[in-house]
């Protein structure tokens, strides 16, 4: 089969303006919704879902199983720079410091970036506002819990002149210890379970 090319180009996205592009583009900023969330896209989600005649229709960019993997990626961000305060423990160097401060910042805003994303890609429209919030919600309050736990085990370790069987160890070294384990049984989890579920289940209808 002989392929023939087209004699005009063929723009698949051609950069054409009709007019009323910026008017949303100013009605998301005034309303703070300069998001991939937010009242036109809801609209444009409803005049598909009405033309198409399906239940709803969700507009992405991307699949479920990416932000799946950048969520990943995140714990593994977060391990790496755990392992930073295990090696050097109480003498963090400038160069050690800022090497754990760009890392855990990177993967925190993995984290945010990947987990609201896959929130709202499994969520259906109407739920999506309140999963966002139970997610804050309990991440705030496993911080929280997780803050008081730790100060207490700072202080017992202090208390015990930072010695453990006789083993010279530095709180933030046995706290960065724990978040490593607790990042390898997450990673675990999710690839035994929650990939699973996402590899098996259908898509809902998509709207590119």
């Amino acid at each position: 089969m002989k392929i023939k090319a087209f004699e005009k180009r063929v723009y698949l996205s051609s950069p054409t303006m009709h007019g009323e592009e910026l008017k949303y583009m100013q009605q998301a900023y005034e309303t703070n919704w300069m998001s991939t969330v937010g009242e036109n896209i809801n609209e444009v989600e409803r005049l598909i879902k009405e033309y198409v005649g399906c239940y709803y229709a969700v507009g992405k960019y991307s699949l479920r199983s990416t932000y799946g993997k950048l969520l990943q990626l995140s714990h593994i961000f977060y391990a790496t720079a755990f392992c930073f305060i295990m090696i050097t423990g109480s003498g963090l160097g400038i160069v050690t410091y800022t090497a754990y401060t760009v890392i855990a910042t990177l993967a925190g805003a993995t984290r945010n970036v990947s987990s609201v994303n896959l929130l709202y890609e499994i969520s259906s429209p109407e739920h999506r506002t309140t999963a966002i919030a139970i997610n804050t919600m309990t991440t705030g309050f496993v911080s929280f819990t997780t803050t008081i736990c730790a100060s207490r085990l700072v202080s017992y370790i202090q208390s015990l002149n930072n010695q453990i069987f006789g083993i010279k160890l530095y709180a933030q070294q046995l706290l960065a210890a724990i978040s490593v384990l607790i990042i390898i049984v997450a990673i675990v989890y999710y690839r035994l379970v929650c990939k699973k579920q996402i590899d098996s289940n259908p898509q809902q209808t998509e709207a590119m």
